[in-house]
């Protein structure tokens, strides 16, 4: 899992807009423990049971963007895709592929929700750090990175 933060909304203090988990990369890496709430009136779902038929439920499917160059387009196709309300979840063969949740991606402006997986907790993203905290407890690594686009 890797979350994304920096100074954004005005604020003088980081915040974290972007979580990325890819489970594919993963080498038998238990998933981390949190809810997901995929709309403001979905139930709270445990990470780990997040399945197609549950999400499509929720978040319309995917669509490749009419610019991407052929070989991506077939590569999504692979994958059953959903993409709403600050959200990407995708899977392969009926298994979590990869999950996202960013509340400032691609010119958007999102509020996805997450919370402590006992329920007690829920937090729109972005988080500050100390939600970050609550969430999923201490990083392995923390790194203060320049992102540069072209």
């Amino acid at each position: 899992m890797v979350a994304f933060g920096g100074i954004i909304n005005g604020t003088g203090s980081p915040q974290y807009y972007l979580i990325r988990i890819n489970v594919e990369d993963e080498n038998n890496t238990p998933l981390p423990k949190f809810l997901v709430m995929l709309s403001s009136d979905a139930e709270p779902v445990l990470l780990s049971n997040l399945k197609p038929d549950y999400v499509s439920m929720h978040l319309p499917s995917f669509v490749p963007p009419k610019q991407w160059p052929k070989k991506l387009k077939d590569k999504a196709l692979l994958y059953q895709s959903y993409e709403g309300n600050g959200f990407y979840i995708s899977f392969r063969e009926d298994r979590l592929s990869s999950f996202g949740a960013c509340s400032n991606c691609g010119g958007m402006k999102h509020s996805p929700i997450i919370g402590k997986a006992d329920g007690s907790v829920f937090h729109k993203l972005p988080l500050t750090y100390d939600q970050v905290l609550d969430v999923f407890g201490d990083p392995d690594r923390l790194y203060k990175v320049r992102e540069v686009t072209y």
